[in-house]
């Protein structure tokens, strides 16, 4: 202790410590870099006893903590409790903000009702099947969610059923083949490597997917179980967990709007040229809150397993193999129609009167850029139940479309 104080200033590690927020590890490597002949006193428990004789803790105090958590509700919304809103925190400042006691501590006092209503809505519906999945990349859950598909919005996830880690996450107007291989498997395998096995359900859009996944099984880790299958999507267990999420933070703030507009006859949905911009609108929108919540989910502790983000990488068996082996898209579907399959491509979602003019495209997403408030403040505007904005937005892009279409 009286070591580390012959060597540097209380307030040198006080400021690593509690203005940095630097881990005692990360304070123990800081100091051997700065005195590298030193072999002994510079240790992480030797940090940890000096931090603790002279109170340093990288701990915001409770106002501190009510300030950032307020803040962090206005972006994501009233339904993040503790365990979310930690991970959402902890994603963003790349450090440990608060345990998620203060955390929840913090939420009953800067937003009791939303506290409440958590309270009253804690039931969860329980998996009556056992579920083995022995380590990251062994199975592969890949599942689409339509709640907003008459909205021209579409998700498509994959997440590991080991870890819960998310591994890909697209948005897209109409379900298409195409994307899901290119954004989701695609990505997946270049990002962590193979999967022993792929889950979806009997939906066609998956089937480049299995087609590629088939084709290359025989550069998976583990050979000996059948390199995919399908099964009903409400047995698509891991990720269906998932979806409660994307759910209450991304699609229903969104959805209520739409149905609302529509009802009061602000949208059409019935125009091609309407579907096309609110398709566009909310992707835009959605896109945002589903990207928080992803990174709030894989940085969230799970009840009983941990972290996704630290199981992936505690248990890695994902096999990597040499990019060259992965088939591009138009490749992919080159050879899976030579061998004689087909591939049934969705329509387009309504009609965009620009079409084929990049340069107008550009000018009007740039004017009505111009004329909302920052699409992330729209974000945080629709989780929080308040719908001018969002109106506005949909309502300004629909107005440009039709005047430079003119």
């Amino acid at each position: 202790m009286a070591f580390i104080e012959s060597l540097v200033d209380v307030e040198f590690v006080k400021d690593l410590v509690c203005s940095q927020g630097k881990t005692h590890e990360e304070v123990s490597n800081i100091l051997k870099e700065m005195f590298p002949e030193t072999t002994r006193g510079l240790g992480e428990k030797s940090v940890y006893r000096f931090c603790k004789e002279h109170g340093l803790r990288r701990t915001k105090s409770d106002a501190e903590l009510d300030v950032t958590v307020r803040n962090a509700v206005s972006m994501v919304g009233p339904v993040y409790g503790r365990k979310m809103l930690k991970g959402f925190l902890d994603s963003r400042a790349k450090i440990v903000v608060a345990s998620e006691k203060r955390i929840g501590s913090s939420l009953a006092r800067v937003k009791p009702d939303n506290h409440r209503r958590r309270q009253q809505n804690i039931a969860r519906q329980i998996n009556p099947t056992p579920y083995v999945a022995t380590h990251f990349g062994h199975k592969l859950h890949i599942d689409q969610n339509e709640k907003l598909v008459r909205y021209g919005a579409t998700h498509v996830g994959a997440i590991d059923g080991f870890s819960r880690f998310v591994t890909a996450f697209t948005t897209m107007p109409i379900k298409n083949n195409l994307l899901i291989y290119d954004n989701i498997y695609r990505k997946t395998v270049l990002d962590f490597g193979m999967f022993d096995q792929v889950r979806t359900d009997h939906g066609k859009e998956f089937v480049l997917i299995q087609f590629v996944q088939e084709t290359l099984a025989h550069l998976r880790r583990n050979v000996d179980i059948d390199p995919h299958r399908q099964t009903e999507s409400k047995h698509n267990l891991p990720i269906e967990r998932f979806w409660v999420e994307i759910n209450g933070r991304a699609n229903y703030p969104i959805k209520r709007v739409l149905v609302d507009m529509e009802a009061c006859d602000e949208i059409d949905m019935d125009n091609n040229e309407t579907k096309y911009c609110v398709s566009w609108v909310t992707r835009k929108l959605v896109s945002i809150a589903t990207h928080n919540t992803v990174e709030s989910w894989n940085n969230h502790c799970i009840p009983r397993r941990g972290k996704p983000v630290i199981l992936r990488d505690s248990n890695n068996l994902a096999q990597v193999i040499d990019p060259i082996y992965l088939p591009a898209c138009d490749e992919a579907v080159q050879v899976y129609e030579n061998l004689g399959g087909r591939l049934t491509m969705e329509p387009q979602f309504g009609e965009d009167p620009l079409n084929g003019d990049e340069d107008l495209q550009t000018r009007r997403e740039l004017l009505w850029l111009n004329n909302v408030p920052d699409v992330n403040v729209i974000c945080g505007h629709l989780v929080n139940d308040l719908d001018h904005s969002f109106r506005h937005a949909v309502n300004s892009f629909c107005d440009l479309t039709r005047q430079l279409s003119a």
